[in-house]
């Protein structure tokens, strides 16, 4: 890396829609507290139908009056995406991520992605300064689907399209991308088109069909860098270790965490959310100050409360009952000689 890239603004995007005008200001507010002090950088957040009032409350979290913050609003032509599937999981800003080469200037060249559900617990210059010269962008495996041929319903179309069973699968939760490039080949049409063209397939939508055109031409990222919260349990199925290793390197990615992502239907910010590690989340939603101190108890305490209801305690039951077993059991085995 030359002095001259480090010197430049280090450039973050993500998009949201209004249900998820809270959640962005979280994300982008740890991301801002954990870059390098040294660092400049140039936020731009792709709006899909954020309220005027919500925008106000991202900018002061944001504290865009710091010279070294720079906040631009993108608004997209949303009519582009009006034919594309949607979900009770996927909503239409899903698609956002591609439509960036064409929503940001054409000096920036690269940029890293944020999905809007994420916790930012790393400098994140460390990833904007990686080489990305041989690559479309750099991105972690999938820990659910790790491969091409781990989507059943899918392969078939990959296979057609030339893709070996073993040709990795990326998460397009963190992405950083090189919009030179991905001018320069159309890769977000290419993508597009062929969410369109295969949507009973496509069960991930946009992520589907990236994966789909930059097969082998992208670069791998450490698992930390995008931890799938959702699917942590999941991490290592795919890659031949053994259960103890499995355990291990789940173990270990939360012990160092770069980027938590709170991946599925439901989110720290609902009462049902039963996943691992909410408590980042709530951390820095406290110091964010969107909310007053009386709204922050109001808005946390009771999720916080379901949360152990529905995960800790009986986490800690099922344990205690473990440990019951094993005790039993070891008495019995003494017993026996």
């Amino acid at each position: 890396m030359s002095q001259a890239q480090h010197d430049q603004p280090v450039v973050i995007v993500t998009g949201a829609d209004d249900k998820f005008a809270m959640p962005v200001a979280v994300t982008l507010y740890s991301a801002l507290s954990n870059l390098a002090p040294n660092r400049t950088v140039k936020l731009f957040i792709i709006d899909d139908g954020i309220t005027e009032q919500n925008k106000r409350k991202v900018a002061e979290v944001l504290d865009v009056r710091d010279e070294s913050v720079h906040l631009k609003w993108l608004k997209p032509d949303v009519l582009v995406l009006s034919d594309l599937t949607t979900t009770e999981w996927h909503s239409r800003a899903t698609y956002l991520r591609l439509l960036l080469p064409s929503l940001l200037p054409e000096e920036v060249d690269q940029a890293i992605y944020l999905d809007s559900d994420l916790v930012i617990e790393a400098d994140l210059s460390e990833l904007w300064d990686r080489d990305i010269t041989d690559y479309l962008v750099l991105a972690v495996q999938d820990y659910a689907f790790p491969y091409a041929s781990s989507r059943s319903e899918l392969y078939p179309v990959y296979q057609a399209l030339g893709l070996g069973p073993a040709t990795p699968y990326l998460n397009a939760g963190v992405l950083l991308v090189n919009l030179k490039r991905w001018r320069a080949e159309n890769i977000a049409f290419q993508a597009l088109e062929f969410t369109r063209n295969f949507k009973k397939q496509a069960r991930f939508l946009e992520q589907d069909g990236l994966n789909a055109i930059i097969a082998g031409r992208w670069g791998q990222l450490d698992p930390r860098w995008n931890i799938n919260l959702y699917v942590l349990d999941s991490y290592g199925h795919g890659l031949n270790l053994s259960k103890e290793e499995m355990h291990k390197a789940q173990a270990e990615l939360m012990r160092r965490p770069a980027i938590l992502h709170y991946t599925g239907l439901h989110k720290p910010w609902h009462f049902l959310y039963i996943k691992p590690a909410p408590a980042p989340f709530f951390y820095y939603l406290k110091k964010s100050g969107w909310f007053s101190p009386v709204e922050y108890v109001q808005f946390s305490l009771p999720r916080r409360v379901v949360h152990a209801l529905l995960q800790t305690f009986p986490r800690n039951f099922l344990r205690r009952i473990g440990r019951q077993r094993t005790k039993a059991k070891n008495w019995l085995g003494k017993g026996r000689t």
